[in-house]
């Protein structure tokens, strides 16, 4: 069961055990709860009274920690709206942690973004690339993959699945072959085009606008 079926299930299951189970006193022994205005029972004994407050109790503390989780939750108000549709411009709402990778040593890092320095590889110490918020490394013994990722960092793209703000899907082409990026450099130089768009091309020979 998915995490979301699981909290809605303990969520409705408080909800419900909380109205069943509270009850406000009113004056004249009477009770106010969910099927109206009731006589209060008393108990025969106050053995059976503390029996019956051990077993609700901890059920109607169950009901009001859900509700309190439900308000308290990350994120909870955008992933309801994103689920039936409506645009949630994400990267406005959470700062994500994005994809910095070093092409030398082949490794990549999650970071915060920071305009105030620059991250460096903990193995080179060299400045590390953007890659955006949806990279894949490839497999640090995959020299070709990798071969292609650091011609694609060094011309300034990332990889991207949604839009800038994040409220859309929208992924970013970008080769994954040697021989895709071989095609891309041979269309760029006989067009005449700059090698960051002839990467961002699906098709090498057509224009995303075509």
């Amino acid at each position: 069961m998915r995490a979301g079926a699981a909290f809605a299930a303990a969520l409705l299951g408080g909800l419900v055990l909380t109205a069943l189970f509270s009850s406000i006193p009113l004056s004249g022994g009477q009770a106010l709860t969910m099927f109206g205005v009731v006589d209060r029972v008393d108990y025969a004994t106050a053995a059976w009274q503390a029996l019956a407050l051990t077993a609700t109790g901890p059920v109607t503390l169950w009901g009001l920690i859900t509700i309190a989780l439900l308000v308290t939750r990350n994120g909870w108000s955008a992933r309801s709206a994103s689920r039936y549709g409506d645009p949630v411009c994400f990267y406005a709402m959470t700062h994500y942690k994005l994809h910095y990778a070093c092409v030398s040593c082949r490794v990549s890092f999650k970071r915060h973004a920071d305009l105030q320095r620059e991250h460096l590889c903990p193995n080179c110490s060299q400045p590390l690339l953007c890659a955006g918020h949806d990279f894949a490394p490839p497999p640090r013994r995959d020299v070709r993959s990798w071969s292609v990722v650091a011609a694609v960092l060094g011309e300034g793209l990332r990889y991207e699945g949604l839009s800038v703000c994040g409220c859309g899907k929208e992924p970013k082409y970008r080769p994954r072959t040697r021989a895709e990026l071989r095609i891309r450099r041979a269309v760029a130089a006989r067009d005449g085009l700059s090698l960051s768009e002839a990467l961002s091309r699906p098709d090498p020979l057509t224009s995303p606008a075509d």
